[in-house]
């Protein structure tokens, strides 16, 4: 399932968008399907609001 989600990611960062679009992905290690949402929606709302990535 990674595999298949940064595949997605690379075919969506090939495509040109409108300026200041980009693509990002991020595995989140040790989680699982019930776990990952909550630490995936606090990323997500950073990267939303301009706040860049959480990455370690």
């Amino acid at each position: 399932m990674v595999e298949n989600a940064s595949e997605l990611a690379g075919r969506l960062s090939a495509l040109k968008g409108a300026p200041g679009c980009k693509v990002e992905s991020k595995v989140f290690p040790g989680q699982s399907h019930m776990s990952v949402p909550w630490e995936a929606l606090n990323t997500m709302l950073s990267f939303a609001l301009g706040q860049g990535s959480q990455n370690p």
